[in-house]
């Protein structure tokens, strides 16, 4: 396997088109109709040695594209490290047209797989290895093996909290988006160019058992195969992917900042983008006590134009600066929420006012203190004189 070359094709931004006015409808029956789709290879059975390594131990999830396994890494430092996962892509003979063209097709993968391996950040699962299998019969699968996270994803977190009629705390939520943030930010901020997430949404997110968030799934778009070039598929999931998210490269960091927005709205509302694609209602007809400025700011981010989101640089300042109660998730019918919000804001004031109280007590005993000071010491010397005019002495 070549892991001499670095270099990826150099991505090009796909030139300006006006959106459509039907862009919801096509983007939603595309999705109906992709979701129909199988995998050319059914999944690997349990105990299959892949690359004389990696011993399949579970199949954590299958799609249209592959499917995700749990295994074992023989050539592990010790058992604390030998649990990965693997990430499989499939590509079908016919789809390929020939094994000279699949075998383009999995160096084409191995040379990006070959970049994201350098990446190394704490919000990101990282990427160990990767190789693949032709079978010139059949097709092509291609293997990426990384970093195993026991946990939960953020959308299993928030289907529990909705089982409950719950919703994230403010502190919770403001965590989450912080991590988010931060994460797409080292990611647009790469150098030579910047990364897109491309698939941003909470079931990409895994939340580990020590409470750390981290990205998987992140920059590996599958390649359409055309007939003079490759480019990249159309990636992102319905109610999450930018209504210009199509056939565009990894490149789009625009598209990341759409399907944050659509993150945001989900964590706040509890309504998955999913299931109600790009109806983005008023959020405090629903969550009152929302702020106006939060309000704004996500409906900024889900804007049907690229140009007009804001960039991550900006999203995360914005973040900073929101306050707690702004992010109040309470209904109308939470009666004691409003008491709360007046307590609460009776706790912010009352330290200030306490202090006020104090240093005026202390300042006006002071004042006395040396008042009366001054007048005892007056009317000793006045004894004193007294005294010395009497002879008393």
């Amino acid at each position: 396997m070549d892991r001499t070359t670095k270099e990826i094709p150099k991505p090009v931004a796909p030139p300006h088109v006006d959106i459509p006015d039907d862009w919801k409808e096509k983007k939603i029956s595309s999705y109906k109709k992709k979701s129909k789709e199988k995998p050319e290879f059914s999944p690997l059975p349990k105990e299959t040695l892949l690359y004389n390594r990696y011993t399949i131990i579970d199949v954590i999830h299958t799609d249209c594209y592959g499917s995700i396994y749990k295994a074992i890494d023989s050539k592990a430092r010790d058992k604390a490290t030998e649990i990965r996962a693997i990430k499989e892509i499939q590509y079908s003979l016919s789809e390929c047209g020939c094994v000279s063209r699949m075998e383009e097709v999995m160096d084409m993968i191995k040379k990006i797989s070959s970049f994201l391996q350098d990446i190394d950040y704490p919000g990101l699962v990282k990427i160990y290895d990767y190789f693949y299998d032709i079978n010139e019969e059949k097709g092509a699968r291609f293997f990426i093996v990384m970093e195993f996270i026991e946990g939960k994803t953020l959308e299993e977190v928030l289907q529990s909290y909705a089982k409950d009629k719950k919703s994230l705390s403010p502190k919770k939520m403001f965590q989450a988006i912080i991590n988010i943030c931060d994460t797409l930010f080292y990611l647009h901020n790469r150098k030579p160019f910047p990364i897109a997430f491309v698939d941003l949404k909470p079931s990409n997110i895994i939340i580990s058992r020590d409470e750390k968030m981290k990205f998987i799934n992140y920059g590996m778009g599958r390649i359409i195969i055309n007939q003079s070039d490759f480019s990249y598929e159309y990636r992102g999931s319905l109610g999450y992917s930018a209504p210009e998210q199509k056939g565009v490269d990894f490149t789009n960091i625009k598209a990341d900042i759409f399907a944050f927005g659509s993150v945001f709205y989900y964590l706040l509302t509890g309504i998955n983008p999913e299931d109600n694609p790009y109806e983005f209602k008023s959020i405090k007809d629903t969550k009152p006590f929302i702020s106006d400025k939060v309000e704004k700011f996500i409906f900024k981010c889900v804007s049907i134009h690229p140009e007009e989101r804001p960039d991550i640089e900006k999203i995360r300042d914005t973040i900073r600066s929101f306050d707690f109660f702004e992010l109040d998730t309470s209904t109308e019918d939470s009666k004691p929420l409003e008491d709360k919000k007046e307590i609460a804001t009776k706790k912010r004031k009352e330290p200030l006012d306490k202090v006020s109280k104090k240093k005026a007590v202390e300042k006006s005993g002071g004042m006395s203190g040396t008042l009366i000071a001054v007048i005892t010491a007056v009317i000793v010397i006045i004894i004193f004189i007294l005294l010395k005019i009497f002879k008393i002495f």
